[in-house]
């Protein structure tokens, strides 16, 4: 049986999952800014690690990985909650999406293609995130590692959200900016989509030989879906 082209696999997607933070919405920043007000409020400079240590884990898990691996004297709860506190306001009122998002998703909505959303974010976070950048309505569910228990080196939170989609990992891919994420989501039958963050820039490399299609900017994502269905004509 011949290969199928990008193309071809392409336009046979029913079925999109977006990660938020450095995928589809440019908030690493934001976080790496918290972490730091974090060691700073405690008197400590922050690890030049520490970012990519954890930015897979889920809130809960990033806080007990700072009590065991740092200085900081506070409670995991407490170091949570000065996270989540502080976040709530930012992706509520001013977390924009990346360029080209809105053009991405809705292109894949113009052809009927599902969406959703895995990310490390709970949904108090990134529901009120898609709603200010007025994008809420693409997306049909929408899956954080909290509700399945497990990071991103993990694929149950994509297979969660294609089960909420109706849709197996062959229908869907995977849009990531995390080495990580890429590589479980793909070892589970995704497609795999790698979109470059200048917060994971040191692990680009690793994103480009694990994913089906790498871009650097979501046009690019874009412009490739936009041709794949174009030659359906």
């Amino acid at each position: 049986m011949a290969e199928r082209s990008n193309s071809e696999i392409l336009t046979s997607l029913r079925g999109f999952i977006f990660d938020m933070d450095g995928t589809l919405v440019d908030s690493m920043g934001l976080w790496d800014s918290l972490y730091e007000e974090l060691f700073a409020a405690n008197r400590l400079t922050m690890p030049s690690d520490y970012t990519l240590a954890i930015n897979h884990l889920k809130l809960a898990d990033c806080a007990e990985y700072t009590v065991r691996n740092t200085p900081i004297k506070m409670t995991a709860q407490e170091i949570a909650d000065f996270w989540h506190d502080r976040a709530l306001e930012h992706y509520s009122s001013d977390v924009q999406l990346k360029p080209y998002a809105a053009k991405l998703l809705s292109l894949l909505s113009k052809h009927g293609v599902k969406m959703g959303v895995a990310t490390a974010l709970g949904e108090d976070l990134f529901a009120p995130c898609l709603r200010h950048n007025g994008v809420a309505s693409f997306f049909s569910s929408g899956t954080s590692i909290d509700e399945v228990g497990a990071g991103k080196d993990k694929p149950d939170v994509y297979l969660r959200e294609a089960a909420k989609l109706g849709l197996s990992p062959r229908q869907c891919a995977v849009v990531e900016d995390s080495h990580i994420g890429l590589a479980s989501a793909k070892a589970a039958g995704f497609f795999a989509i790698g979109v470059f963050d200048k917060a994971s820039e040191q692990h680009w490399d690793s994103v480009r030989m694990t994913a089906d299609l790498a871009a650097h900017e979501l046009r690019q994502v874009y412009y490739a879906m936009k041709n794949a269905y174009g030659r359906q004509r």
